[in-house]
C-alpha cells in the first residue's frame, strides 16, 4: 500500500507538472501556509490506514471488505481530489479542510468499533455516510474517478517540468506516522 501511494504522488506531481499547474501549486501552498495541513492531511490519512489494515489481519473483528475497500478507494484518492480544485486559493484550502475533516471522522469511526464493539452492519454504514452521504447528509467530499485523471503521454513532456518543482512536491510524499490508537496492542491482546 505505502509503495502504490508513493508511485500515484509521483504520478500526481508528473500530471500537474504537465499541465503547467506545478509552479501555481506550489506558490499557492506556500502563500496561504498549507504546507503543514497538507502533513497533518496525510499523517490523519496514514493513520486510519494503519487502523483498517490491524482490522484487515484481526480474526475477531467483522468488517466487510466493503466498506475496507471503500475506505482503502478514500486514502489512495486523497491526493488526486485535492490537486482537482485548484482555480483558486480559497478552492485549495476549502478542499483540504474538507478532506483533513473526513480523514477525522474517518478516524474515529473505526476507533468506536473498538471502543463500543459496533457490529460490522454499523460501521459498514458509518463509512459509506462519509463517502456517499444519506438521505440527511451529504457526503464530505466527493471522490473522483481515477479514470479522469491525466497522464503523462512521453517522457518529453516530463523534461519541461523543472526540477525545484518536482523536489517541492516530492517533499510532500506520505510521512511514515505511527497510529495515534494503540490498536494493535489491543489486537495482540485480543488474538492472544
Amino acid at each position: 500500500m505505502e509503495a502504490h501511494i508513493r508511485s500515484l504522488d509521483a504520478a500526481i506531481a508528473n500530471n500537474v507538472s504537465t499541465n503547467n499547474r506545478a509552479g501555481a501549486y506550489v506558490k499557492l501552498m506556500k502563500r496561504k501556509g498549507l504546507e503543514r495541513k497538507l502533513a497533518r492531511t496525510r499523517s490523519l490519512c496514514d493513520v486510519c490506514r494503519n487502523t483498517l489494515e490491524s482490522i484487515r489481519q484481526s480474526d475477531d473483528m467483522c468488517v466487510t471488505m466493503d466498506a475496507l475497500d471503500a475506505a482503502n478507494v478514500f486514502v489512495k484518492d486523497a491526493l488526486v481530489t485535492t490537486t482537482s480544485n485548484l482555480s483558486t486559493v480559497d478552492d485549495v484550502s476549502e478542499t483540504f479542510n474538507d478532506l483533513q475533516q473526513t480523514a477525522r471522522e474517518m478516524h474515529d469511526a473505526v476507533a468506536s468499533s473498538f471502543d463500543n464493539n459496533v457490529d460490522h452492519e454499523e460501521l459498514e454504514s458509518e463509512l459509506k455516510r462519509l463517502f456517499e452521504g444519506d438521505s440527511s447528509t451529504a457526503p464530505r467530499i466527493k471522490i473522483p474517478s481515477t479514470q479522469h485523471i491525466p497522464t503523462v503521454e512521453s517522457s518529453t513532456a516530463k523534461k519541461h517540468v523543472a526540477s525545484e518543482e518536482i523536489g517541492a512536491l516530492d517533499e510532500m510524499a506520505f510521512p511514515t506516522v505511527p497510529s495515534s490508537l494503540p490498536v494493535s496492542e489491543r489486537v495482540k491482546t485480543r488474538n492472544a
